[in-house]
């Protein structure tokens, strides 16, 4: 589906790397999760790999009713550090070459993000781990994901969560939902489907950034997304 040495930017949801399976959820990290996922990333070396990574699985800024958005959200943005250092941890024990860039996250993890270093790194045939969103409140990793890509030049984002594509209902909660192969950008933000938030649509709308949504705890999820035999749906105009 795509040619050796293009740069691929996988959206990695932060309750991804806490679940076991798609029917359980781990404690913040579960290590076999984690290490799989980097496994498929270091079999798939002849793509240029980017990562942004969320924090869910410690905490959830958006749900936090408690507490004021900027700051649930800087506590999401701490969160997300921990993931990208759980990661940049597994890389290097697997014997792969990663790069951790954070957006003010807090000292000590990683170096602060720059396009030009990212651009650099991939080049470089190193992943790149990008942490802490953009470093401001009320922006979510989704929509950093899409900005991150038109900043890097990756032409399509892989969006791994535990469902394995788009349905015109909620398939956990819906019998009979329908599974979706295609949604346009403006199907997507009009039907107001969870796959990622209507900026980060918006935004992929207006530089066309193709977003491939599939669950990434199926068995060798990436090779098959790519080679086209794992179920998904693509979103594009």
């Amino acid at each position: 589906m795509f040619a050796p040495g293009t740069r691929l930017l996988l959206k990695l949801s932060g309750e991804i790397l806490g679940k076991v399976s798609s029917e359980n959820e781990g404690v913040g990290i579960v290590p076999e999760t984690l290490e799989s996922i980097c496994l498929q990333i270091k079999e798939l070396s002849q793509y240029q790999w980017t990562i942004v990574v969320g924090g869910g699985n410690f905490f959830r800024g958006g749900s936090a009713s408690w507490c004021h958005r900027s700051t649930a959200d800087r506590i999401g943005m701490l969160a997300t550090g921990m993931n990208g250092l759980a990661l940049h941890e597994m890389f290097e024990y697997l014997g792969v070459p990663s790069r951790l860039l954070s957006c003010g996250v807090c000292s000590g993890i990683g170096t602060v993000y720059d396009p030009r270093i990212a651009r650099s790194a991939l080049n470089a045939k190193e992943v790149v781990i990008c942490v802490g969103g953009t470093g401001i409140g009320h922006i979510t990793t989704d929509t950093t994901s899409v900005l991150r890509a038109c900043e890097i030049d990756c032409p399509v984002i892989l969006k791994g969560s535990s469902v394995d594509g788009v349905y015109d209902a909620d398939p956990r909660c819906v019998q009979g939902a329908k599974f979706l192969p295609y949604v346009t950008y403006d199907q997507a933000i009009q039907h107001g489907w969870r796959i990622m938030d209507f900026t980060a649509f918006t935004l992929s709308r207006e530089f066309q950034k193709k977003i491939l949504v599939f669950s990434i705890l199926k068995p060798k999820a990436l090779s098959k997304l790519l080679d086209g035999t794992l179920r998904c749906t693509l979103v594009s105009q």
